[in-house]
């Protein structure tokens, strides 16, 4: 996977000796301007701006960029009968604790995170 970052660094001293500078950085999916000014010898760091909030959900698996958009999901049926174990665990007068956590650890964060979901949108 390849990363691409492109700096570009400006730098002015003024007449009375304080220094600013400021630098635009793109990295995937952000375009921050950062200000850098000398101040009574401080150095003060701002960040201006920050585009690409879209380019945010890069950032997340595809599931998760769906899900939170609201965008229609299927889930499977694995993810049907996992959520109904939990249901049925998390019902019973003495949860099962041991079984909720193997359940829950066999399982890979992509599935954990759509059993959440079907969970949440079944149940609660």
């Amino acid at each position: 996977m390849g990363v691409s970052a492109l700096v570009e660094e400006k730098a002015s001293i003024s007449s009375s000796g304080a220094v600013s500078s400021s630098a635009n950085k793109c990295t995937p999916g952000f375009a921050v301007t950062v200000a850098t000014f000398a101040v009574g010898g401080e150095e003060v760091s701002a960040a201006l701006t920050k585009a690409g909030t879209a380019a945010m959900g890069s950032m997340y698996a595809r599931y998760a960029h769906e899900v939170s958009s609201f965008e229609s999901i299927l889930f499977s049926a694995n993810t049907d009968a996992a959520a109904r174990e939990i249901e049925r665990l998390c019902t019973v007068a003495g949860s099962d604790e041991t079984a909720l956590t193997s359940l829950l650890l066999s399982a890979t964060a992509e599935q954990r995170y759509l059993t959440w979901w079907r969970y949440r949108i079944t149940y609660k």
